[in-house]
């Protein structure tokens, strides 16, 4: 007998991923104050479980998309691996986002916005990313367990919807740009 695969789907299913709910308690939220901006807060949230990360120019940053070049398949499962594994061990990563055309000066020409990836999981064989975006003060919004960047094999995005204000304003979806390695705070030195 000779297996066939008419509609070629037979490999269009991605494995699930591992469910990891949130690495970051909804009460430590760090929500959106005037005078700040998102960068900013998203690294205070990484700083109040003891986290600070990256910066883009380090060897270690994963840049997985620009509006110019479109998805870097190579750096994109890396991110994936690296958020998988930072995950596992209670550790959440800040990301980069783009989300409208053009850029406030990012370094490189697409990032809009910065939020922070605090777990995982699959609905529906679509596997996903949670994250909390500082961009709104309600913390129901900017911890909502619909704040789901979901990956993309055909097209090698990362992309979703925010539950907050800041993301319906904009033109379209959030779509991961990079990704910056989630390091331990140093202890200061009076501690």
């Amino acid at each position: 007998m000779i297996l066939v695969d008419p509609d070629g789907r037979a490999n269009s299913k991605d494995p699930p991923w591992k469910q990891i709910n949130s690495v970051i308690q909804k009460e430590k939220f760090v929500g959106f104050r005037e005078g700040a901006q998102c960068l900013d807060l998203a690294k205070e949230q990484l700083n109040v479980v003891g986290y600070t990360c990256g910066s883009y120019y380090e060897s270690t940053t994963h840049r997985v998309y620009t509006e110019q070049k479109g998805v870097n398949e190579t750096e994109t499962a890396k991110a994936i691996q690296y958020i998988h594994d930072a995950l596992e061990q209670g550790i959440p990563v800040l990301a980069g986002v783009d989300n409208s055309p053009g850029h406030p000066g990012n370094h490189d020409e697409t990032t809009d916005h910065f939020i922070v990836i605090v777990g995982q999981g699959n609905d529906e064989d679509r596997n996903y990313f949670i994250f909390y975006d500082n961009a709104t003060a309600c913390r129901k919004d900017g911890t909502s367990k619909n704040n789901r960047l979901y990956y993309d094999s055909k097209d090698g995005k990362i992309t979703g919807k925010s539950q907050n204000g800041y993301a319906e304003d904009r033109s379209r979806d959030y779509t991961i740009t990079h990704i910056r390695e989630t390091k331990a705070l140093k202890p200061k030195e009076n501690e």
